[in-house]
């Protein structure tokens, strides 16, 4: 298992309230063949100086910058995280969110069992507070196909984002994309219609692995809220053209 290589990728703009708990977080994680790659996305407080303090410690963390384009959206850093990764996998981290230790070596278990088939994965979470108190139930999803995935996605969000790990050649054939000029922060509801339309399949776990989603009222659901703009609307309304027109 430990010779499957995975990336994980924190994009991060103006969270020096969180950014020293969620990168010690990923430190700690058990699991040994991974790199942890940090990109600021030109934050204006002092979140870049912690984690550049933090790295004197950790030189292992790779560390970089890159302009901050699309408001709204971590594109931009992921993508540049994604430039610089070595791993066969990748995931991407909410810079205010936390990990259990074990969380990377659970997610790669289940991955470990049939790499060539599982390319995409995601796992339950649950919310934290501010103040890192959980709040609510466990977030889940399930569904037992692909067909049935498809139905989802134009009832729901039926994907925790930030638990997802992606087989990296496919970022480079084309199957995962994002489109932040015509979504900004609902970019990953769209990639994930784009991801079915390929023919792949999240691959959910049924059960709790250890990420924990912080609830916040600066973070970019809440923030993607408040836009007058109906993207998710605007997404199903895209693919369900797509899909039917393919249909016919």
């Amino acid at each position: 298992m430990s010779d499957i290589k995975i990336s994980i990728i924190i994009p991060c703009y103006n969270r020096e309230d969180y950014i020293e708990e969620c990168l010690r977080s990923v430190i700690s994680q058990t699991y040994q063949n991974k790199e942890i790659l940090l990109i600021d996305n030109e934050s204006t407080d002092q979140s870049l100086e912690i984690a550049k303090k933090i790295q004197t410690e950790h030189p292992e963390i790779i560390i970089e910058e890159c302009p901050n384009i699309y408001a709204h959206s971590w594109q931009d850093p992921v993508e540049k995280g994604i430039s610089i990764s070595t791993g066969e996998y990748f995931t991407i981290v909410g810079s205010d969110d936390l990990m259990e230790p074990t969380y990377i070596e659970n997610v790669m278990k289940y991955i470990a069992v049939n790499p060539e088939k599982i390319s995409f994965f995601q796992s339950p979470m649950i919310g934290i507070d501010e103040n890192g108190a959980e709040v609510g139930e466990v977030l889940s999803h399930s569904y037992k196909d692909l067909e049935e995935f498809k139905e989802q996605l134009f009832l729901k969000q039926p994907v925790n984002t930030p638990t997802v790990i992606y087989k990296t050649k496919l970022f480079y054939e084309g199957v995962i994309k994002w489109e932040s000029e015509e979504y900004l922060g609902a970019i990953d509801y769209d990639s994930f219609f784009r991801i079915a339309h390929h023919g792949h399949f999240i691959y959910p776990a049924r059960n709790w692995l250890g990420y924990y989603y912080r609830w916040n009222q600066s973070q970019l659901t809440w923030v993607m809220h408040q836009q007058e703009q109906n993207y998710d609307e605007k997404i199903q309304n895209y693919w369900r053209s797509c899909w039917n027109s393919s249909d016919t």
